[in-house]
């Protein structure tokens, strides 16, 4: 799914000061529009684990504002687990609570 800063949307496993085990609201996770995500998965010590995910498309504001006439809304792409299962590796930015990330995907 394409639309996330014109970057494929990857699913967050956990925002920047969000502990494991939380469970945020669409407006929640929305307010992440200036903090941090990890799409990495921290993993188990189970046998098995189940991951909910949560999508949502929820409309965001443009930043900057478009030229007059045109929606100054879009709808943002929200992937997110939850609860939040708990992430490792890098935090990377977030738009509008969405994360999407350029060119290879790579987990630590």
């Amino acid at each position: 799914m394409i639309g996330t800063g014109g970057n494929p949307t990857v699913v967050v496993m956990q925002y920047a000061g969000t502990p494991a085990g939380s469970v945020l609201t669409v407006r929640q996770a929305q307010a992440q529009a200036k903090g941090a995500a990890r799409m990495c998965w921290a993993g188990t010590t189970r046998r098995a684990a189940t991951i909910t995910v949560r999508v949502e498309l929820p409309q965001a504001a443009v930043t900057p504002s478009p030229p007059p006439g045109q929606d100054p809304t879009f709808a943002a792409r929200l992937v997110y687990t939850a609860p939040m299962a708990g992430g490792s590796g890098r935090y990377r930015d977030t738009i509008a609570g969405g994360l999407g990330v350029p060119g290879s995907l790579v987990c630590p």
